[in-house]
């Protein structure tokens, strides 16, 4: 499902007009000295020719020179996730309602289904906005890294369509943004 881009889709002046875009920089505050390379996830995006629609694992290509692949797993896993902020950020309620009508059509056949070996009594949606889970020993002291530090990250492409207008996509995490879920019970 990594083609389907509601968001970058309404911002085309035509289809496919944001394909080829590829993260040329990060963005990085110059006086963090905590902060290690590829470590957030504001980007500045480039239109790199004519290559074929970005990926999960080559939308950061230029950041990794010669070879265009991660160097580590860190690197890989940050080039995922800035592709799902920036590309799919807007898919979470197309995607999770077409996955609640299939379930919802096999469970009109008689389907039985099971999460996590219990019983799946209801099935439906919860919409609602998307927030850091909160931590079992209460709030996070002041200074103290999260253990996931990139959900309390926002994110932010900026890039120039084919007409040199500028772009913008900001990240799915921000505060405000409602999302769907699909909801068991």
């Amino acid at each position: 499902i990594v083609s389907f881009r509601p968001g970058l889709a309404q911002l085309e002046k035509w289809s496919g007009e944001f394909d080829a875009f590829r993260v040329c920089r990060e963005f990085v505050d110059p006086s963090d000295t905590s902060r290690k390379a590829l470590g957030g996830f504001d980007v500045e995006l480039i239109r790199l020719g004519d290559s074929k629609p970005a990926t999960p694992q080559n939308f950061a290509e230029p950041l990794f020179p010669p070879s265009g692949r991660p160097p580590d797993s860190m690197s890989a896993a940050w080039q995922r996730e800035v592709f799902h902020r920036i590309c799919q950020r807007d898919a979470s309620k197309h995607v999770v309602g077409a996955a609640w009508a299939v379930l919802h059509d096999l469970r009109r056949r008689g389907a039985e289904f099971r999460q996590q070996g219990r019983h799946v009594g209801e099935l439906g949606l919860a919409h609602g906005s998307f927030f850091w889970d909160p931590l079992l020993e209460g709030p996070e002291p002041r200074g103290r890294a999260s253990p996931s530090g990139s959900l309390r990250a926002d994110a932010l492409g900026l890039c120039s369509g084919s007409d040199k207008r500028l772009v913008m996509f900001p990240s799915f995490t921000s505060l405000g943004v409602a999302h769907t879920w699909l909801l068991l019970r």
